[in-house]
């Protein structure tokens, strides 16, 4: 959709575009400034964008049994796994290393 986008050169158009269909979105950022982060967008080399997603295989469905509710809860160690990928950083820890740090 980027190189569409770019295709298109959309980047002049898009003053136009926000008042256009502005009411499909509610942002407070001004025209001004969704046009600058568009600029900065167009700069991005695509090689440096990482995707990930959290689905349903990160998840338990439960039946909780007070009231039949139908849940998905969060398996965090395999959520945490993609964060970790997409951010490149330490974004979970075990409950030993955070009590560690903690001085517990």
């Amino acid at each position: 959709m980027r190189e569409r986008a770019l295709r298109l050169d959309i980047l002049p158009r898009l003053p136009d575009l926000i008042r256009t269909m502005g009411y499909t979105a509610s942002t407070d950022m001004t025209p001004t400034d969704i046009l600058a982060l568009a600029q900065i967008g167009a700069e991005i080399d695509l090689d440096r964008i990482k995707a990930g997603a959290i689905n349903q295989t990160m998840t338990e469905r439960v039946i909780l049994a007070e009231n039949g509710a139908d849940v998905l809860f969060p398996l965090r160690e395999r959520i945490c796994e993609v964060v970790e990928e997409i951010f490149a950083v330490r974004a979970c820890s075990s409950p030993i290393e955070v009590l560690a740090r903690e001085g517990s």
